[in-house]
């Protein structure tokens, strides 16, 4: 409690209380001879581990669990349904190996049928339980075929959030709240005006470029093309001008 720089705000806390709990009995049994029995107490200590959960605060600050986060939050309804079809697929499929088989074989009843549809659409395999007539045998192969296709299900969603993170997602310089939409210029929640993300700066560049591309004509010592009219003329120099500020801006940051 020395090093701490608020020692009476950690006495009072929960953590404090758990480590004088812990602490108390130990050194209780040392100092009086008939205070044995409270030496078992020390197993209090357990709740010391406690102490490891502080580590989960630090995930807000990491690239890779704030990536995470978004792509979670992103994907919130693609992983619903996929979650939705995966356990509606099991429960068809127990049922009718439950009804293919029937009670001859190992497959006596529902639960049992759908814990052999679990391990095989997971392509574990155990083998306790296995069908014994043609038509379960095939059904057990399209299920191993799905299974596979489960498996890479993850990365697709993977896959899409990461694009809609790079297209969609901007940060507040100023609260760091995220999920802004892709068109919005100030925050939501504190109304600091928006960067745009790298992806996002990097198209509009991009366009711009194009736009002046397609009216690039033999260029004068002037910087404006010779055979022009005066509007497109007009049109080029603002968009020579918009990217020049757009340079200076940059360089400027």
């Amino acid at each position: 409690m020395v090093s701490l720089r608020n020692p009476s705000r950690f006495a009072l806390s929960l953590m404090g209380f758990v480590d004088v709990c812990a602490l108390v009995p130990s050194y209780l049994g040392f100092i009086l001879p008939d205070a044995r029995p409270l030496l078992h107490l020390a197993v209090l200590r357990i709740f010391r581990v406690m102490r490891v959960f502080r580590l989960l605060r630090l995930a807000r600050f990491v690239d890779a669990g704030a990536a995470l986060s978004d792509n979670i939050q992103s994907n919130k309804r693609r992983i619903a349904v996929f979650l939705v079809a995966l356990f509606t697929m099991i429960l068809v499929i127990g049922c009718a190996m439950y009804l293919i088989e029937g009670d001859r074989h190992d497959f006596s009843n529902i639960p049992i049928s759908l814990y052999w549809t679990v391990v095989t659409m997971t392509t574990v395999g155990y083998g306790d339980i296995s069908p014994q007539t043609i038509v379960g045998r095939m059904l057990a192969t399209v299920v191993m075929f799905v299974g596979y296709g489960i498996i890479a299900c993850p990365l697709v969603l993977n896959q899409a959030g990461s694009q809609d993170i790079l297209t969609e997602v901007i940060e507040c310089p100023r609260c760091f709240r995220r999920l802004h939409q892709e068109d919005a210029n100030f925050c939501r929640v504190c109304g600091t005006a928006l960067r745009q993300p790298r992806a996002k700066s990097i198209k509009a560049r991009r366009d711009r470029r194009l736009r002046l591309a397609k009216l690039r004509l033999p260029i004068p010592d002037d910087g404006l093309p010779l055979s022009t009219t005066s509007t497109t003329r007009s049109n080029v120099r603002l968009l020579s001008e918009e990217l020049n500020s757009t340079r200076t801006s940059r360089s400027s940051m």
